[in-house]
């Protein structure tokens, strides 16, 4: 008698989230899976069969038609999106330069800045900003489409991550000065990037930091690998062990990743990853901040 795999492709229809996992359904949108106070989303998904991988092409198409349809669902102006490129981890690596740049208004620089005030943001609150006009938001924060390799099939899905990480965003650079001053305002603070990010750490008692520059690619489409052992269940039900690692696999494109239509910001962003969902803001006041901070630039 024949053993059944668990890659059968009739047995996906049978998924469901097992009583002891945390899941949770949403119309439309799919399973939020929560652990341990770090969670995940999961929406569409799918798994190819043996020995058939899908083009870079393929991958933007499958994006593309899941976007529209969740466009109609959600009741939201539709989006055209460009194909560029599929994102790797390669694309993922560490900032080593010394400053980063931020854009504030006189406002924020007055009655915040001087004082050693510092806002960290969720990707949520990004998502949110979006649906409330405000040109910082971004609906895409923390979504990516992955196609994970796991031995001949590969295995797509649809997540939104990076739910347990605090963002402070800057600019690598002032080559886009005059368009990030009219964005964001005209005071020009230059930031050391390393201690700066160390302190922030330190100030939310984490030391899980890391700084990188912001990929752009639209739909952010990324390729990893799988094991077989996280992926197996796959095909019956979706598994805590299957969660986790998605989780981990989305982590560098839904945090690091944004759509081209913000590449003029050239993106430096610092992360503080906590390991628990965090609130959409938090607020931070330390004096000693400023030693790492210089304001550069006032003109309009």
């Amino acid at each position: 008698m024949r053993r059944r795999s668990t890659w059968d492709v009739q047995q996906i229809d049978r998924m469901e989230a097992p009583p002891e996992d945390q899941y949770d359904w949403t119309r439309a949108t799919g399973f939020r899976y929560f652990a341990d106070g770090n969670s995940v989303g999961i929406g569409m998904n799918c798994i190819t069969k043996p020995r058939v991988e899908f083009t870079d092409t393929q991958l933007f198409n499958l994006a593309s038609v899941n976007e529209r349809l969740q466009d109609g669902l959600d009741g939201r102006p539709a989006l055209e999106h460009q194909f560029t490129r599929v994102l790797r981890s390669n694309d993922f690596r560490p900032y080593r330069s010394r400053y980063g740049y931020k854009f504030v208004t006189e406002e924020t620089y007055d009655r915040f800045i001087t004082e050693g005030y510092f806002r960290l943001s969720s990707l949520g609150r990004f998502r949110d900003l979006e649906l409330q006009g405000d040109i910082a938001g971004d609906r895409f924060e923390g979504t990516a489409y992955c196609c994970f390799s796991v031995r001949d099939r590969n295995l797509v899905f649809s997540l939104i991550s990076g739910f347990d990480s605090h963002i402070f965003s800057l600019t690598r650079d002032l080559r886009n000065a005059n368009e990030m001053r009219e964005r964001f305002g005209p005071v020009v603070l230059q930031v050391k990037l390393a201690p700066f990010a160390r302190r922030l750490a330190e100030l939310v008692g984490q030391d899980n930091v890391e700084t990188r520059l912001v990929r752009y690619a639209d739909l952010k489409i990324y390729r990893g690998a799988m094991t077989y052992g996280d992926a197996e269940s796959t095909a019956y039900r979706y598994s805590s062990r299957l969660a986790k690692a998605v989780r981990r696999g989305a982590a560098m494109p839904s945090i690091f990743a944004k759509p081209s239509r913000f590449e003029l910001e050239r993106e430096v962003r610092i992360r503080i990853a906590t390991g628990l969902d965090v609130p959409d803001t938090t607020d931070v006041q330390d004096r000693g901040l400023l030693r790492f901070v210089r304001r550069i630039d006032t003109s309009a």
